[in-house]
């Protein structure tokens, strides 16, 4: 600020050039020294592992939500149906059903944690809590693919609706500010 005086030098490190007030008063040399994260980040090589794991992180996400929407499809029909008829009816109460979920397997694991006995038990709590949650969103993209997709006539729970949904669900979630709400909400849309 203008009214910042400093006997001596100013040195600091930081990605961005201070704002320094013209009418401060400063006594000694102002050195800037860039952080060493961004002279990495500014290699071309690390730039590209940086790009290549997120492209990775991204189709490993949309191939395993796809294979496990197939899964669902073939071998569960009829547990499928009545999960989406469910959520179709009360898509509130499926709501509330996850985030209790949400908030009561985290918790009753870290208890679990608290004695010996209980500890595998809690670590299998945990490892099936974030399966579950990660495969969960399968229902919400065909409940919205089903409603969306059944003007046109397409199959309900069909392959392609699976995949048209998909693509939508990674676009929508895509969104700044937006798309963490949607995958939120569909991972917490539980029926």
């Amino acid at each position: 600020l203008s009214s910042a005086v400093i006997k001596g030098d100013l040195t600091y490190k930081s990605n961005d050039i201070a704002s320094i007030d013209p009418q401060a008063k400063i006594e000694g040399n102002v050195s800037y020294h860039r952080s060493i994260v961004h002279d990495l980040m500014n290699i071309p090589v690390v730039r590209g592992v940086v790009i290549g794991s997120k492209i990775a992180t991204f189709l490993m996400n949309f191939f395993y939500t796809f294979v496990m929407g197939v899964i669902i499809i073939r071998l569960f029909p009829r547990k499928l149906a009545r999960a989406l008829i469910a959520l179709q009816e009360d898509p509130l109460r499926a709501f509330w059903y996850g985030l209790v979920l949400l908030v009561l397997a985290p918790l009753t694991a870290l208890v679990l944690l608290a004695s010996v006995i209980g500890a595998p038990f809690a670590l299998t709590l945990i490892a099936l809590n974030i399966v579950s949650f990660y495969t969960v969103k399968v229902f919400s993209i065909l409940w919205v693919a089903n409603n969306l997709f059944s003007r046109w006539n397409w199959k309900k729970n069909g392959l392609l609706t699976l995949f048209s949904g998909q693509i939508l669900y990674c676009i929508a979630s895509a969104i700044p500010f937006v798309g963490p709400f949607i995958a939120f909400l569909s991972m917490v849309l539980v029926s």
